[in-house]
């Protein structure tokens, strides 16, 4: 990187005082420069597509409305690949970590994560194209093709997941899939195998945490 360039950053958060706060924090490096905020993916991927320059990273939260973290991502990726995507998100699990980087980012990172850390991060990814945490480090050691057999879940196992956060019966969630009873304590079992989980209640738990709970956009 020259010293006069500058590292064009969009920033895509739904709130609003989380956007403010990182944009000031790059505003303190000289070579940051803050081209594009927007509240959630439809809005970034507009703004994007609009640019006449695009932005050399795009830093997104998982849980956006409309189009949240793991659409905008793959949105990105597949019509601008050489933009570098960060996910930051309070959802920084297992699931997140290796979904997010499968699916093309740079680096998935706490939202907790301090400000020095956060800012050679960016550069990181600028100059090298990824950057791991030390977790996602060990996390990646730890086999990672094993992994991602792991956590790779059917879109009926996600919509199952949705469903599972909701007050609906495993009969009630039954017929709204479309499906037998015996299928949906099926899709149940085999989730607590793939995650390690025990019952329907960690699994709701794991769905809201690792920001699937939006993916299928069910409304209850």
């Amino acid at each position: 990187m020259k010293l006069q360039d500058k590292i064009r950053i969009a920033i895509a958060d739904d709130h609003e005082i989380l956007r403010t706060g990182l944009i000031r924090i790059f505003e303190t490096e000289a070579m940051f420069e803050i081209d594009i905020e927007a509240m959630d993916g439809v809005e970034l991927v507009d703004k994007i597509s609009k640019a006449s320059t695009k932005p050399d990273i795009c830093i997104l939260d998982i849980r956006m409305p409309k189009m949240n973290g793991y659409e905008a991502l793959k949105t990105i990726k597949q019509s601008w690949p050489d933009i570098k995507v960060i996910i930051l998100t309070i959802s920084h699990t297992e699931y997140t970590i290796l979904k997010t980087l499968n699916d093309g980012a740079s680096a998935c990172l706490p939202k907790d994560i301090n400000t020095i850390e956060l800012i050679e991060a960016v550069k990181h990814v600028y100059k090298n194209g990824i950057y791991l945490t030390d977790f996602d480090a060990r996390l990646l050691s730890s086999s990672i093709l094993e992994k991602k057999k792991k956590i790779k879940l059917s879109r009926n196992e996600i919509t199952y997941l949705n469903f599972a956060c909701t007050s609906l019966t495993h009969k009630e969630i039954a017929k709204e899939m479309g499906v037998s009873d015996r299928t949906i304590d099926s899709y149940r079992d085999a989730l607590c195998d793939k995650l390690d989980l025990k019952n329907r209640i960690e699994l709701a738990v794991f769905a809201i945490e690792s920001g699937i709970r939006q993916v299928a956009g069910l409304k209850y």
